[in-house]
């Protein structure tokens, strides 16, 4: 009597988590045949009136609380400048393009642009407006992060963009200015 044993194992790939680089390439696919060519928003907002290229070979991989997020920087087709501490930032240095997997598995893309107030020149820390948008213009949400530490909502008001803090009894709101540069 002859007795064969065998034991087999089995790993299934989709179990193992994709690279970095795969990550970026799977985000770059789904930009390209789902995203790249919806229409733009056509509103006020001098953000919307340029066109805005992700920069792929510059992209990375942020570890957030949902996960692992695709992190592109962004060029826009002529010069956006932000204000901040008397001076003007280049708004491609502060907006990027971020991709990233919600709860159910549905691909978000989102177009953040930081609008800072000041920075808090001992700390580093950023104080201003976090706006988050679709990659057609379309706002999600917006957070002013304050000096306090404090993050509140942000109420969108066509091409400005307000943040309402309250005080007590007292409310103040903020606008944040963008210039552009017509070409």
């Amino acid at each position: 009597m002859v007795l064969l044993l065998t034991n087999s194992c089995r790993k299934d790939s989709q179990d193992l988590p994709l690279t970095k680089s795969e990550l970026i390439a799977e985000a770059r696919s789904y930009f390209e045949n789902e995203i790249s060519n919806l229409p733009q928003l056509r509103d006020n907002n001098a953000r919307h009136a340029f066109g805005k290229t992700p920069i792929w070979d510059k992209a990375l991989v942020k570890k957030l609380s949902i996960g692992d997020a695709v992190i592109v920087p962004i060029k826009y087709d002529g010069e956006l400048y932000a204000k901040q501490n008397d001076s003007l930032t280049s708004l491609a240095k502060l907006s990027y393009l971020m991709m990233y997997k919600d709860s159910k598995q549905n691909t978000q893309v989102e177009w953040v642009t930081l609008l800072p107030s000041t920075t808090e020149k001992k700390t580093g820390k950023f104080i201003g407006t976090v706006q988050i948008e679709e990659w057609n213009g379309t706002s999600k949400r917006a957070f002013a992060f304050g000096a306090d530490g404090k993050i509140l909502p942000v109420y969108l008001s066509e091409s400005s963009i307000f943040h309402k803090t309250s005080f007590g009894r007292t409310v103040t709101c903020y606008t944040h200015m963008v210039w552009a540069e017509l070409v």
